[in-house]
């Protein structure tokens, strides 16, 4: 299925702020070569794009439109010092998506499946676990190459422990 892709003009289903092809050259660039089929690249795209709704709290003001499908346009928005359109689509979330697409096609996994605290003590035989006592933020993992795309797009008040990954 054919990737609709978020230009800013906010369109219905929108799945991805950028193209398979757009990917490529980014990578291609980059000397990283993406592995897999066109349809297992949009795949990673799309949980890239995915990977957008844990942060979008801590994102910098508010959704464009109300029936938006990605969190992205926002308003207002300052990247870099700068402020971005409405109906713009900066370029540091394309790069974020690029980034964490890479991670996703590398074998790397972005959704948390805890509460961020780790644990002491593992018990199979009528299943006792203890953990921790870690403060219980929750922890996003975020690949390294992605966060200095990710960070500008904060509000600045984020509650969550930034976990750079590999």
């Amino acid at each position: 299925m054919a990737l609709i892709i978020e230009d800013g003009s906010t369109p219905a289903g929108a799945v991805s702020f950028v193209t398979v092809a757009e990917w490529e050259t980014y990578a291609t660039s980059r000397g990283v070569a993406l592995n897999g089929t066109e349809e297992e690249k949009e795949v990673s795209l799309r949980k890239a794009a995915d990977y957008f709704f844990l942060w979008e709290q801590k994102f910098q003001g508010y959704r464009s439109e109300e029936h938006q499908s990605l969190p992205f346009p926002r308003y207002p928005l300052y990247v870099y010092g700068y402020y971005v359109e409405s109906t713009e689509i900066h370029e540091a979330i394309k790069k974020a998506q690029f980034e964490l697409a890479t991670f996703i096609s590398d074998g790397g996994d972005l959704q948390p499946n805890g509460t961020g605290k780790d644990a002491k003590k593992e018990k199979v035989g009528s299943l006792e676990v203890e953990y921790f006592e870690t403060g219980g933020a929750a922890v996003l993992p975020v690949p390294s190459k992605a966060l200095p795309f990710l960070e500008p797009l904060l509000n600045g008040t984020s509650e969550y422990n930034l976990h750079a990954t590999r």
